[in-house]
């Protein structure tokens, strides 16, 4: 049986059926150059030209780096403590896996140490033609760019730390590309797990089409009962992961007269029929309603802090905005608080 004609196409189609494994397969024959020698790598690779795996077409596509040693071996993405990281962030967000297609921007693995940057830099350009059709047949409406050599394939520019998160339209293929950090920089560098998380988010976003901001249901904190009762909602699904912001008053916080945290912010993302519930709890703002309470606000403080910092007996998830200048002024509350 031959290998089916490829025909590159822009943007997605939505009227295309799914290509099925047997067909999938002849897709990428034509594609697939097993005796590519064009980098270095292919010196040290067990499988040369790897493509990727999963739907085509699909809406959602995500191109790594390069293929791990594991990749290397089953000749397939998906392997290695990279993948396992995506894989529950997936579960949290509730990322249906079976709907994404995963390749890579470097189709062999590289070299280890001292050797691995030169050859990646020469692969980028030399795998670029292998990607570019390979997004032909996806047609995907948004691609997760995760690292350096992804990032570098959609903008031909270095800079994945500064630009991540910051998505545009790609001219050529008409997909959404979401750049963000490689899963192993965020193993290495567990800081990054916050924003790789809303990355992560945003495209997910994108593929279901839902571009624009969901609707959010505001409620108000003014009683120690309100409290108990936004306790109580976060109690129902504890292992959600919380996000939260504090609003300050900036720079102040060295400064014994003048107050530091003004509000909470808090949700878990869930949905009660009017919007994502999203919590309000004023703190040390002119117009909270225990701003002259001292016991009060030391109460609501210390509530708070197990909420979103855990204590000996729970664990705690979250993900913040501005969290380390914001944690300054929290820390300082609660040492003058015990």
């Amino acid at each position: 049986m031959e290998a089916i004609p490829f025909r590159p196409k822009r943007g997605r189609d939505a009227t295309d059926e799914p290509i099925t494994p047997d067909a999938q397969m002849l897709v990428w024959t034509p594609l697939r150059n097993p005796a590519c020698q064009l980098c270095p790598s292919h010196k040290l690779a067990i499988n040369v030209c790897l493509m990727g795996n999963g739907p085509v077409p699909s809406p959602g596509m995500i191109v790594g780096d390069a293929p791990t040693p594991e990749d290397d071996v089953e000749c397939a993405p998906g392997h290695g403590d990279g993948q396992r990281l995506i894989d529950s962030i997936f579960m949290e967000l509730g990322v249906e896996a079976a709907e994404v297609y995963t390749t890579f921007a470097t189709k062999c693995r590289p070299g280890e140490g001292a050797a691995k940057k030169p050859s990646l830099k020469i692969a980028r350009k030399a795998c670029a033609p292998y990607l570019a059709q390979e997004i032909g047949v996806v047609k995907p409406r948004a691609i997760l760019a995760m690292g350096a050599d992804a990032y570098y394939h959609f903008t031909h520019k270095e800079g994945i730390t500064k630009n991540r998160g910051q998505a545009f339209q790609h001219e050529e293929y008409g997909s959404w590309i979401v750049p963000s950090l490689s899963p192993l920089a965020v193993l290495v560098q567990p800081s990054n797990y916050a924003a790789f998380v809303s990355d992560v988010a945003k495209w997910w976003r994108i593929v279901q089409d839902q571009m624009h901001p969901p609707e959010v249901e505001i409620v108000e904190v003014h009683s120690l009962d309100d409290l108990d009762e936004m306790l109580a909602w976060f109690a129902e699904d504890p292992d959600r992961l919380l996000t939260f912001d504090l609003e300050t008053r900036g720079f102040n916080s060295q400064r014994d007269d003048f107050s530091f945290i003004w509000c909470y912010g808090v949700t878990d993302g869930r949905d009660a029929g009017a919007g994502m519930k999203t919590f309000l709890v004023p703190f040390e703002h002119p117009d909270s309603p225990w701003f002259a309470d001292e016991p009060v606000l030391r109460e609501v403080l210390e509530r708070m802090s197990a909420l979103l910092l855990g204590h000996e007996n729970r664990k705690v998830r979250v993900n913040g905005h501005n969290v380390k200048f914001d944690l300054t002024g929290w820390w300082k509350h609660m040492h003058e608080v015990r």
